[in-house]
């Protein structure tokens, strides 16, 4: 197991001799000991016979391997300390990347509660708009009951005869088509239902466009679609919805279906479209609530289409009830 590096502000030259080393030193000094006791004892430097040639051969016998000895050690310490150097940079490295990893996931926990802080103002947003819608339509149901006691009150012979039909269909007869419309502003105002509790004029445009037996379901309808997809955690202010052309949208309220009009669909977030799938299978009531609204702004747009203009159409296709229809459609298998 490899010891843990030193501590970098210890310099090279404090740091202990090696064993090895120690034993290098030891023997090149022995070994030049014992040459000097060798030359001295052997005569050869002091030898009259000798000459000058023996004598260095005999020094340069006894000093060279001393000498490779002594340069061995030294380079076996230098790679030695290069060793150590390597673990202490290392060990730095390390160091410095642990911090930065620190800081990288500090700052993506920031940022993810600072994203689900922005979520969570959108679903309470959304939830005070749908408290808002349900305040209201509960507040029509008690009207209309009202209403309808006082009517029965009143004597046969004075009472008003009663039409053959509460609704108007939403066909393509001649009734939608030659039946006035609400101004655009005001349909498309409606369709997206207000904001919040203080949305005045939104307010006034859903009682307005409540007030029209053709536009009533659909609005009743869409309310409800609202209701249950809140319920998923799904919400229209928080949903990417791709726009797609007017013509495109022109031509899927006369009636055309399939891919040739399928960017109509514009809602593809895929984890969306699981959640309403499963929800379609697993809730009857909520399959078939989607499967009316789907038809009823069917009709509507059908109705709305042929005279609107392409910013008209442009608008009312932005709006909270137009991207529920979107993604209940997609859904639902009218885009393939």
């Amino acid at each position: 197991m490899s010891k843990p590096a030193p501590d970098s502000s210890d310099g090279i030259s404090s740091k202990p001799w090696a064993l090895g080393e120690l034993l290098s030193l030891a023997i090149a000094i022995l070994w030049l000991l014992v040459g000097a006791i060798f030359l001295t004892t052997s005569g050869v430097l002091i030898s009259e016979t000798g000459t000058m040639a023996q004598s260095v051969t005999a020094v340069v016998a006894i000093v060279l391997p001393a000498a490779l000895m002594v340069m061995m050690c030294l380079v076996a310490r230098s790679v030695r300390m290069l060793r150590w150097e390597q673990r202490v940079l290392q060990a730095h490295v390390q160091g410095i990347q642990s911090k930065l990893d620190a800081n990288a996931r500090a700052q993506r926990a920031v940022s993810a509660d600072l994203m689900e802080e922005k979520l969570d103002a959108i679903a309470k947003t959304a939830k005070q708009t749908e408290s808002a819608l349900a305040t209201f339509v509960s507040a029509r149901a008690v009207g209309a009951r009202q209403v309808k006691k006082k009517k029965q009150t009143i004597p046969a012979a004075t009472a008003a005869p009663a039409p053959e039909s509460d609704q108007i269909a939403f066909a393509l007869g001649d009734d939608v088509k030659n039946a006035d419309l609400p101004s655009s502003a005001l349909l498309i105002k409606a369709l997206e239902f207000p904001n919040n509790a203080d949305d005045f004029h939104g307010f006034e445009a859903l009682r307005a466009a409540l007030g029209d037996r053709r536009f009533k379901p659909v609005l009743q309808m869409s309310q409800e679609i609202l209701v249950h997809l809140a319920d998923l955690n799904i919400y229209m202010d928080s949903l990417g919805a791709d726009p797609a052309r007017p013509e495109l949208w022109r031509r899927f309220a006369e009636g055309e279906r399939g891919l040739s009009v399928a960017a109509v669909g514009g809602v593809r977030e895929r984890k969306t479209l699981a959640l309403v799938s499963g929800a379609l299978k697993s809730d009857v009531e909520f399959r078939d609530t989607a499967h009316q609204f789907v038809r009823e702004l069917d009709d509507v747009l059908a109705a709305f289409m042929p005279e609107a203009s392409d910013q008209d159409i442009i608008n009312i296709t932005s709006t909270r009830t137009a991207k529920a229809f979107m993604l209940i459609a997609r859904v639902l298998g009218m885009f393939s």
